[in-house]
């Protein structure tokens, strides 16, 4: 019988042999180097949705902040009867450019507001509290021009102003305190008696010349045509008149039906909007197509009681239990909000508003059903394309809580907690800023 020795000392052939650990060193470098690049993308080293900046100082309550995409400007006055007008960069802080203005002189005879101030194209507009304007160029602060009058800009670099007319005598005396309506100049004087004439001038806004001159009786209400195309409507007591912002020359006329004159007029989309109104506080409303002036419909109005909110860039009715909302295209009612609730469109939606000026939910424009609670949020702003941001107070707490709500979305995103008491706030598409104690807080923001 065969004898086979089996030598279990012996390693087995199929089992390879492990390299030296100094091979292996250069491997396990790489890998590691992978590692820490995968975890680093994959952890933030701050927050993705909502980063505290800083604070500007910033203490006059009235004095005008407007958030212009990346920049923060910030109207203050100084010893000496100085305005100062600063860009602030919203990403640094840091200071872009600051111009001086005089401080006008104020007047008796005057009602004076805060100053305010709105961007057109590459400018910026300082309105001041005596109605005075001042064009800076928006990137580097040099002033372009000033005129004693508040400008509108209407798109394309062009804008209007106006220049009012009263009788002689008509001045109201502030210190008598009488009661009766009152008519305001453009200069911001009141006056007992309507204006007897208007004058509509249109202006480039790069130079301020003015480049047309357009008169009407009595008092006027232009309103830029939507589309950035520079024209003008001139709503006038009798007649609606549609300009080229540039030329002055009239497109086309249309002629209001006779009645006391117009209560309002205003714009909701691509309509413009006339209140007729009757000494019981009844009248119609009709729908015109900015661009052309066509008549597009007309509904009668019941005597207004008072308890009725009121509607911001859409067409409603006021009735006698609340708005009701009605289709652009045809001017018959799609649905209703209660007494005492304003109404203000944001794109395809509705923000309805209680009589606090808090939200309550956002409205399907077309059906008035619910897409968005807003209840429990204490106020809110919005700005055309970009999301809505909303504060409130948090209970037991007194901090400040800010969210967004994007176009379609359907819940607002909590971005975290600001100090007490914020107010005034304003957003862009990277940044938020709000009034609040010690100044002006910045935050930058990702929806």
């Amino acid at each position: 019988m065969p004898v086979i020795e089996l030598d279990r000392d012996a390693p087995p052939t199929s089992v390879p042999s492990r390299p030296p650990l100094r091979l292996l060193r250069p491997f396990g470098l790489i890998l590691a180097a992978l590692l820490a690049l995968a975890l680093g993308g994959a952890v933030p080293t701050e927050p993705l949705l909502f980063k505290p900046i800083g604070v500007l100082p910033f203490s006059e309550p009235d004095a005008a902040v407007l958030l212009g995409g990346d920049i923060v400007y910030t109207v203050t006055t100084a010893p000496g009867d100085r305005r100062i007008t600063t860009a602030w960069d919203a990403a640094t802080l840091a200071e872009r450019w600051t111009a001086t203005t005089p401080v006008e002189q104020s007047r008796a005879d005057v009602v004076a507001g805060p100053a305010g101030l709105t961007l057109a194209g590459d400018g910026l507009l300082l309105t001041g509290p005596t109605y005075v304007t001042t064009m800076f160029d928006a990137g580097t602060g040099r002033i372009r021009w000033t005129r004693p009058a508040p400008v509108q800009p209407t798109g394309s670099g062009l804008g209007v102003s106006q220049e009012t007319h009263f009788r002689p005598g008509t001045e109201y005396d502030q210190a008598s305190g009488e009661p009766g309506n009152l008519f305001w100049s453009s200069s911001g004087q009141p006056h007992t008696e309507p204006p007897q004439r208007t004058t509509v001038y249109g202006l480039d806004l790069a130079t301020g010349e003015r480049l047309w001159a357009d008169g009407e009786r009595g008092s006027v209400r232009t309103l830029p045509v939507p589309g950035d195309t520079g024209a003008v409507v001139i709503v006038a007591s009798g007649r609606l008149t549609l300009r080229d912002g540039r030329t002055g020359a009239v497109r086309r006329t249309a002629v209001l039906p006779h009645g006391t004159g117009f209560a309002w007029a205003e714009t909701a989309g691509d309509l413009l909007l006339v209140r007729q109104g009757t000494a019981d506080g009844s009248g119609s409303t009709a729908a015109y197509a900015m661009s052309t002036l066509d008549p597009v419909w007309r509904t009668a109005e019941p005597a207004a009681d008072g308890r009725a909110g009121t509607c911001y860039g859409l067409p409603c009715r006021r009735d006698r239990g609340g708005l009701t909302v009605l289709d652009p295209r045809a001017g018959r009612p799609l649905w209703h909000a209660a007494i005492g609730q304003d109404l203000s469109a944001w794109g395809d939606a509705v923000v309805e508003v209680d009589i606090f000026g808090a939200p309550v939910r956002l409205r399907d424009r077309a059906t008035g059903g619910l897409r968005v609670p807003l209840a429990g949020w204490d106020h809110f702003s919005t700005e055309p394309g970009l999301p809505m941001l909303l504060t409130r107070t948090e209970p037991g707490f007194g901090r400040s809580v800010l969210g967004v709500l994007t176009p379609g979305a359907r819940r607002v995103q909590p971005l975290g907690f600001g100090p007490p008491g914020v107010s005034d706030c304003a957003i862009s598409a990277r940044f938020i800023v709000c009034r609040a104690a010690g100044g002006l807080r910045v935050w930058s923001y990702r929806a």
